[in-house]
């Protein structure tokens, strides 16, 4: 692949060589005004991710039968996170428009953005990359962590059923975020080394 520019007034920064880059920053394409939100969001989405594998850890620790159930789960939450992914995906690419207002501009145009430049996909950090994803996902993951204990009967985090219930959510909200990063990757001229094999 080449490294074309799309639009020749636009300057375009080089393309980030390493993880080092792409975690820490550096390969940034433009500021977004909303760099603070992004941020937020990949924050308080781990922090919320690490809530909920806490109490996962804990009524697994208290009934280990549980871990002869945890791949049929994982592998069912991969499959729905995969599918949920390219679902979306396929919208946003075949009926969203970039002149919507906000969506268009933050949330479709980077979805485009790497049919018009494959490589454009690669010159983003990961919180530019991942930030909108975080947010989205936290729709789903605050009411989990937050209001569903609080609707439903004392002790319902300690049940069988609703530990199993939250790695589904855990490990999907974690391979839906995946997902953007891997598609990162798929369109390096060099992915990271372990991916090149």
């Amino acid at each position: 692949m080449s490294n074309e520019v799309v639009n020749a007034t636009t300057p375009q920064p080089p393309l980030r060589t390493g993880l080092a880059e792409y975690f820490l920053g550096g390969g940034l394409r433009w500021k977004s005004r909303y760099r603070v939100i992004e941020c937020a969001a990949v924050a308080v989405y781990f922090l919320f991710v690490a809530r909920i594998a806490v109490k996962i850890g804990a009524v697994i620790a208290e009934q280990l039968w549980l871990l002869l159930f945890t791949l049929p789960v994982l592998l069912l939450a991969l499959l729905a996170a995969d599918f949920v992914s390219g679902f979306v995906h396929f919208l946003a690419d075949t009926y969203a428009r970039e002149e919507t207002p906000f969506l268009g501009p933050k949330l479709i145009f980077p979805f485009r953005e790497h049919h018009r430049d494959p490589l454009g996909i690669t010159k983003h950090d990961f919180v530019e990359a991942n930030g909108d994803n975080c947010l989205v996902t936290l729709l789903v993951l605050v009411p989990f962590d937050l209001l569903v204990p609080a609707i439903f009967p004392d002790h319902l985090e300690q049940t069988a059923g609703f530990a199993l219930f939250s790695l589904f959510v855990l490990v999907f909200s974690l391979a839906i975020l995946f997902t953007s990063i891997v598609h990162g990757w798929a369109h390096m001229e060099r992915p990271p080394l372990l991916l090149g094999c």
